[in-house]
């Protein structure tokens, strides 16, 4: 059996402390935009002010579970604050040499969160890591420590049940941290093993596998993942360079699925539509909540104010969740987790996709004879072909082809906006539009015009 290497910072004093309610209130995320690690995009979302003390210099190393130097790593500080939830400070100017070091000067430290330590860490590994993505260490104190080695440690794991080739896995504890690892799984008699990541802590508690089975990837920078399968036991103190504990064993017979409902295509639309989340496969009596997330690399989000608990396993249950009436057209993400009250150290989160679009008729109502123009604004580029229908529907089509609409005509995307020539319908139309999009091919909203 390989082992799973857990991502682990070795710094001087690691304080065990509760994990910022913030992040508990939105996930201990995730989303695969690649401009940052994968994971960061969950909790570095504002950017208020840097603190209040300091200015301090760290430094540390990134290193390897052997604890030699990982070169092209890159390092990222920020913290929590009651008032701001969490600060994104700022990366490393370059990438980590062959030692793996880094330093920051001239930042602030020695912010707290409920009274306890708050600052973080986060590093990106390169490519060539062995399955290690990524690192979050949020319960540092940059005033009383000024060097950190940041070195994994590991844990033994089986995944029964499993014939998938590649996965990702989140290890460590909410109440500290959590490393990510890309697993590329190998399978015997149904029982898979990997090399992967989690933070050398006095609390390792919590594994969660994902995607399982029903994830997968739109595009490099898109990605969906629906379900998940998570192990949480009893704390286990793990040293980097160390092996923690006993086996953690996964099994995928057990994963938890979110997702949006309906086909893929119909995941688009008007901003403020209502959309149904669906849950299967939860635990009786957990609990989950909800965010969602938009802009420019996902830079603006919400926590939505519903919850659900589940009150049969097992059960399909089916949550609406209205889309932000102001989000901007783009690829809007909606997030499935278990809140802070249920579990406050699970890191379990899954989310799906959603695609905001614009879609107008210059007139709602015409008089026989007279023309009409279309307009509106969808993610990405190439064609907007539009469709009409002179039978109501009941919602868009429900594959990419259309079935039972026609084909009225294709055109260009020009920053992300559309307009038709004139169109002469001749009785009542329904019109929509089908575009490829930044995450997956899609339609618009649905338009319709009354003639008279």
């Amino acid at each position: 059996m390989k082992r799973l290497l857990l991502c682990a910072a070795a710094a001087l004093a690691v304080s065990l402390v509760l994990a910022p309610a913030a992040l508990a209130s939105v996930g201990a995320h995730h989303s695969d935009a690649q401009a940052l690690p994968l994971g960061m995009l969950a909790h570095a979302r504002t950017a208020a002010p840097v603190g209040d003390t300091g200015p301090y210099s760290i430094t540390g190393n990134v290193l390897d579970f052997s604890g030699a130097g990982v070169a092209g790593a890159n390092v990222y500080w920020g913290f929590w604050t009651d008032a701001t939830g969490y600060n994104y400070g700022g990366e490393y100017p370059s990438a980590t040499d062959t030692t793996g070091s880094f330093s920051f000067s001239n930042i602030s430290g020695g912010h707290t969160f409920d009274s306890l330590p708050s600052d973080e860490l986060d590093v990106s590994y390169p490519a060539n890591s062995a399955g290690l993505e990524a690192m979050f260490d949020w319960s540092l104190d940059f005033a009383t420590t000024s060097t950190y080695p940041l070195q994994p440690a590991e844990a033994n794991v089986t995944l029964d049940n499993s014939s998938d080739s590649d996965l990702y896995m989140r290890a460590g504890s909410d109440t500290l941290g959590y490393c990510l690892a890309d697993v590329p799984l190998t399978s015997n008699s149904g029982t898979a093993t990997g090399v992967a990541s989690v933070l050398p802590n006095s609390n390792f508690d919590d594994l969660t596998v994902y995607p399982v089975f029903a994830a997968s990837s739109y595009t490099s920078k898109y990605t969906v993942c629906q379900a998940a399968v998570e192990w949480s036991g009893s704390a286990v103190t793990v040293a980097p360079g160390d092996v923690a504990g006993s086996t953690v064993t996964l099994d995928t017979d057990n994963a938890q699925y979110a997702w949006l409902y309906g086909p893929m295509c119909r995941h688009s639309g008007a901003a403020g539509r209502t959309v149904t989340i669906q849950l299967l496969n939860w635990p009786k009596g957990e609990i989950a909540g909800f965010n969602a997330w938009w802009g420019t690399n996902f830079d603006t989000g919400l926590t939505y104010s519903t919850t659900k608990t589940v009150a049969t396993s097992g059960a399909t249950v089916n949550v609406p969740l209205k889309i932000y009436p102001k989000a901007p057209v783009g690829v809007y993400e909606i997030d499935a987790y278990r809140t802070y009250k249920d579990n406050p150290d699970s890191l379990l989160d899954m989310w799906d996709l959603y695609q905001v679009t614009t879609f107008k008729a210059s007139a709602s109502t015409i008089y026989p004879g007279h023309a009409v123009r279309l307009s509106g604004a969808v993610p990405g580029t190439g064609k907007a072909t539009v469709y009409s229908i002179t039978k109501k529907p009941a919602n868009q089509p429900s594959t990419t082809a259309a079935k039972g609409w026609h084909r009225v005509a294709r055109y260009t995307i020009s920053s992300r906006k559309f307009k038709t020539g004139l169109l002469h319908p001749t009785r009542t139309t329904w019109y929509v539009v089908e575009y490829k999009g930044y995450a997956f091919p899609a339609f618009s909203q649905i338009v319709k015009v009354t003639v008279r």
